[in-house]
């Protein structure tokens, strides 16, 4: 229905980044807080971050497309190696 479409639409824009859909600094830091509230038993959470070095430039030289299909490969091969509760 409409309805759910617009409601897909806006989850997308609230959470994840439109022209990647990977997940956007606000699902991150949702993600986050969730980790930090179940781990307040001393459980140890994990969280990766990656650079891309010379990002502008490779964006400036290729475009935007590039850069996006570039960004959604790393983070395809990167989830090939999650196990099955991460996120």
């Amino acid at each position: 229905s409409k309805d759910h479409q617009l409601e897909s639409r806006l989850l997308v824009g609230a959470f994840l980044d439109a022209p990647t859909l990977l997940p956007n600094l606000v699902l991150f830091e949702d993600l986050v807080s969730q980790s930090l509230q179940q781990s307040a038993d001393g459980t140890l959470i994990e969280i990766m971050a990656l650079r891309v070095d010379r990002y502008d430039q490779i964006e400036a030289a290729f475009g935007s497309d590039f850069m996006n299909r570039l960004v959604t490969s790393i983070a395809s091969r990167l989830q090939q190696h999650l196990e099955s509760g991460d996120t």
